[in-house]
């Protein structure tokens, strides 16, 4: 017997809360993620947090904290950057079909694994650096 949609529905919200994730989100995972890697870089950007790739030297008595704005306009740019290239990704999932022949659809895609694989190499680069 199956389960009508919204109890179904219920049962993915559940899920998420409890491991992070619904049934359903595997079906299109690559939607899944980049709506949340996208949404959870807008939120570091917009609140000022994460590691913000502090360089250079120490004097004695400073820490990295002393120096967290140094590089706040650079790491804004990263966070923009993995953001754009997810939200990039969902908005040509949306269209993808709606482009009127196969190949141009093809072509939007091509185009986005691009763009998605540059976000995703940022992404890797700074992982360790992507905290609240």
């Amino acid at each position: 017997m199956r389960l009508p949609h919204f109890l179904r529905e219920a049962k993915w919200f559940l899920q998420r809360g409890k491991r992070g994730w619904g049934d359903c989100d595997p079906w299109w995972m690559s939607s899944h993620l980049s709506r949340v890697i996208a949404d959870m870089a807008k939120s570091l950007r917009e609140n000022g947090m994460g590691h913000y790739c502090v360089r250079g030297e120490f004097q004695e008595g400073e820490t990295a904290y002393d120096h967290a704005g140094d590089c706040l306009e650079e790491w804004n740019q990263y966070l923009q950057k993995i953001e754009f290239g997810f939200r990039y990704w969902l908005w040509v999932d949306e269209v993808h079909y709606d482009v009127g022949t196969w190949q141009k659809g093809m072509a939007l895609e091509e185009n986005a694994n691009k763009i998605v694989k540059m976000a995703c190499e940022l992404l890797g680069k700074h992982f360790g650096a992507l905290w609240d």
